[in-house]
């Protein structure tokens, strides 16, 4: 199925390294094969930086995920990051833009 369609990009396997985030995602993803009977496979770096293959009563979905990093190749993102959250602002009240 999916396999069978040639990527749109091949840019990403030659530098496979610099990827590491993208890699874990994937792996973290591939875990859900484990816990959720709908997901069958995990494709990576084959049109998104990986893809999630849901069998729901025998249909065929894909999810296509890409993987962000910050700007440096090596940087290593703080938790505040990740939700988003200004650690400038003490006040929590104030993450909100509510």
């Amino acid at each position: 199925m999916l396999e069978e369609i040639k990527p749109r990009e091949q840019a990403g396997r030659d530098s496979f390294g610099r990827y590491r985030a993208q890699v874990r995602s994937a792996a973290i993803a591939s875990l859900s094969i484990l816990e959720d009977k709908d997901v069958d496979r995990i494709y990576c770096d084959l049109h998104d930086d990986f893809v999630v293959r849901l069998n729901i009563e025998g249909q065929y979905f894909y999810v296509f995920y890409q993987v962000k990093t910050n700007g440096k190749k090596n940087h290593n993102w703080t938790i505040n990051e990740i939700f988003g959250l200004n650690t400038q602002i003490k006040d929590l009240k104030k993450q909100c833009n509510e």
